[in-house]
């Protein structure tokens, strides 16, 4: 069955925030969720796998290239 047909399902943060997209509504406290939730899966990351420097890298191929 198609979303359209069940109006009374929840959302999904994806769609949730494609929906306030399209229609120009701020939603602060959606907002402040998603943004306290990226922050803990970005500090996440960083402690798993560390910060990596790929700019050196390009830097290099980049001159390399050239």
């Amino acid at each position: 069955m198609a979303r359209e047909n069940r109006p009374s399902a929840p959302l999904t943060d994806l769609e949730y925030a494609i929906q306030l997209i399209l229609t120009g509504k701020k939603d602060p406290v959606f907002a402040a969720r998603v943004q306290a939730e990226t922050e803990k899966i970005t500090e996440d990351i960083r402690r798993r796998h560390g910060v990596p420097n790929i700019a050196v890298d390009l830097i290099r191929e980049a001159r390399d290239d050239a």
